[in-house]
């Protein structure tokens, strides 16, 4: 009862009104979220553009293996390679993309253009690998992977691979 009081002053609404307030604050609450997560997908989308500089040319692909700083979730890092694939032309670029969403977190994913899968890279199994770095797993198809992981402080460490084990495909599918 004390705690309904306390509800009912801090909503300011009668008892038989609280229900429906709840409701609406967390319909709010939702929606708030889903804003949020808009900017931050757009946000990582500005800010990888600033990363196309640093994409390597090998093999006649463009190669860009990175970390978006700030707190990128999934979606936002989907978006943000989408772009750079575009920007650094979709059907011979490779992204490798890491963020740390939160604490504890890492997401990653990997974009290949057709030509890059015609040319050995396979961005499920380059993926899933790097992802175990963090402490996490993943995968996907030829084209396009997604992962999590649980330890940002493995970065570094995961982003290297990926350019090893990119240089490593890529320079063996050179000499068949």
């Amino acid at each position: 009862e004390i705690a309904v009081k306390d509800l009912c002053l801090n909503l300011k609404v009668k008892p038989e009104e609280l229900v429906g307030r709840v409701g609406t604050l967390q319909d709010e609450l939702k929606s708030k979220q889903k804003e949020v997560a808009n900017l931050k997908a757009q946000l990582a989308v500005a800010s990888s553009l600033a990363l196309a500089q640093h994409a390597q040319d090998l093999c006649g692909l463009k190669v860009l293996v990175s970390k978006i700083e700030g707190e990128v979730d999934a979606d936002g890092l989907k978006a943000a390679a989408e772009r750079l694939s575009e920007e650094l032309g979709k059907e011979e670029a490779v992204v490798v993309l890491v963020s740390s969403p939160g604490e504890g977190k890492v997401a990653l994913i990997a974009q290949a253009g057709k030509e890059a899968v015609r040319q050995g890279v396979h961005a499920g199994k380059l993926i899933g690998p790097i992802a175990k770095i963090c402490k996490g797993g993943g995968g996907g198809k030829p084209a396009l992977a997604q992962a999590g992981g649980k330890d940002p402080s493995k970065i570094d460490e995961a982003l290297k691979a990926a350019k090893v084990k990119l240089g490593e495909t890529l320079a063996a599918e050179a000499s068949t």
